[in-house]
């Protein structure tokens, strides 16, 4: 039986007018005695809108 656990990171009050915030979404496994990081997504929080060929805050 595999055990998984989900994890958030909220980061906010960045000081750039563009990007509101980053949260990180942590997927942690555990192998034996020891957990690993499985998979990391970002999701940007733009304040103003994204650039759609990058999907970065502009």
């Amino acid at each position: 039986m595999t055990k998984e656990v989900v994890s958030y990171v909220l980061s906010y009050g960045f000081k750039d007018d563009a990007m509101g915030g980053r949260d990180y979404k942590v997927v942690m496994v555990l192998g034996g005695d020891e957990w690993t990081i499985a998979n990391i997504e970002v999701r940007n929080h733009c304040i103003r809108g994204v650039a759609e060929e990058e999907e970065r805050c502009i």
